[in-house]
């Protein structure tokens, strides 16, 4: 049980260390902004490559069970959308707060 309190309070101590180096909410939401910015091409490579996969899956395995090749195709093409919009917003965000 020791062990498990000194965890808590080392990552408690942490974040508070964290939280008081950021100066002011800009450069605490420029800060995420920027990780944001950096996280989401890679997904977004990921996902296509998913996107691509499925498609390559669909065309080279016509004859097996198409509707599941459909549905995984289409929830890819979902996801590249949702990731697509979600860079929008954080455009936008950033156009907002951040001169």
């Amino acid at each position: 049980m020791n062990r498990y309190f000194t965890y808590v309070l080392l990552v408690l101590l942490s974040a508070t260390q964290i939280a008081f180096a950021q100066r002011t909410f800009r450069t605490f939401v420029s800060t995420i902004i920027d990780l944001i910015q950096a996280i989401i091409p890679v997904v977004m490579a990921f996902a296509f490559a998913f996107f691509l996969w499925q498609g390559a899956k669909l065309v080279l395995y016509a004859s097996n069970d198409k509707s599941e090749n459909k549905k995984a195709l289409f929830w890819s093409l979902v996801a590249l959308f949702v990731m697509v919009a979600l860079w929008g917003i954080v455009e936008i965000i950033k156009i907002t707060f951040l001169p």
